[in-house]
């Protein structure tokens, strides 16, 4: 019901205490719909999760500059709203596009949405659910599906409509080199008759 916090800083083996970076004053957040993080070249810590406030469920973000320690207060992404009853188990992603700024995707009612750091208003990039993101100097790439068992798109930079990677995709994910200059990786799950397996695919190759 709350948004936490751990910071690892030697690779995993000793974690710190837990931190609150959220708690909704309507008494939880979204319950079912998973944060995303980012870290800066500078430390600096981001976090994105979907909210439960009057009534709407929409997403927020906080960031920390002292290592995890304290998170700052949440401020909403984008300029629409979504009123919904139910959680759609849809949390969206976050990225670092460079020091200070960051790259977000999510989906509100039946479409995705792309924010980057230095803008004010959200950019509708289509239809769809389950949106991920990763971060290159040349812009951010953005995969999601049209629907679960549906057909899994890649947004790259510069474009302004996606590409189809594959006919039917669930839970996909995308990711770039520490330096974001890649190589850039899509992977998800896919589906043949009774088989499922994990793809992958090089989208850019490192430069």
């Amino acid at each position: 019901t709350e948004v936490m916090a751990s910071v690892s800083t030697d690779g995993g083996q000793v974690w710190g205490k837990n931190s609150l970076v959220y708690r909704s004053p309507d008494g939880s957040v979204c319950e079912c719909c998973h944060p995303s993080v980012a870290v800066d070249p500078k430390g600096r810590i981001f976090v994105q999760w979907r909210n439960s406030l009057a009534g709407a469920r929409d997403m927020y973000f906080a960031s920390s500059a002292d290592g995890g320690k304290t998170f700052g207060k949440a401020t909403k992404l984008g300029s629409g709203s979504w009123p919904l009853k139910a959680c759609p188990m849809d949390g969206g992603a976050i990225a670092v596009a460079a020091p200070g700024k960051v790259a977000t995707a999510w989906r509100r009612d039946k479409a995705i949405f792309l924010l980057l750091g230095d803008q004010r208003e959200e950019r509708s990039v289509g239809a769809g659910e389950q949106p991920w993101i990763a971060a290159t100097p040349d812009g951010p790439f953005v995969v999601w599906v049209k629907k679960r068992g549906d057909a899994f798109l890649l947004l790259t930079p510069g474009s302004s409509s996606p590409v189809e990677l594959a006919a039917y995709a669930n839970d996909p994910v995308i990711a770039s080199g520490p330096s974001g200059r890649g190589p850039v990786v899509a992977v998800w799950e896919m589906h043949e008759g009774r088989n499922y397996s994990i793809q992958c695919q090089v989208v850019m190759e490192a430069k």
